[in-house]
């Protein structure tokens, strides 16, 4: 598995606006995970500490046992433990095919606000903009 690259951030919705030397900043940020098909990648009620984007295959999103929505490649999920306070998950995210996703680690997104604060900040603000308008 190789690590995402600018480039392969440019198409990503949420990161599409932020300029190539900042998404090739949140590309070194990132870790890849694969995961097979009913494996639950984040629970719902459970702490959050990392965001991810969905780079290759589809997931589903559930609240309380209900399925709310599919997501699919550029789609992500995990936002609120990256720019909230932490706290719980919404939601149980399950893979429903095999899937690869970039993640985001909350340790690494608060090194990056030290390292390159302006590349933190874009990057919260497009996490926060996407949140509001849903």
């Amino acid at each position: 598995m190789r690590a995402p690259t600018a480039d392969d951030l440019a198409g990503v919705p949420l990161l599409a606006g932020l300029d190539e030397t900042t998404r090739a900043a949140v590309a070194a940020a990132l870790e890849v995970e694969e995961h097979v098909p009913g494996h639950v990648v984040v629970s719902e009620g459970r702490a959050g500490y990392a965001f991810y984007l969905v780079a290759d295959g589809k997931l589903a999103v559930t609240v309380d046992g209900r399925e709310v929505r599919d997501l699919g490649p550029g789609d992500f999920f995990g936002e609120i433990a990256i720019i909230g306070d932490g706290g719980r998950r919404t939601a149980t995210v399950t893979a429903v095919t095999p899937v690869i996703v970039w993640v985001l680690f909350g340790t690494r997104f608060r090194a990056l606000q030290l390292e390159a604060p302006d590349v933190a900040a874009a990057l919260e603000s497009e996490m926060r903009y996407r949140l509001e308008s849903g």
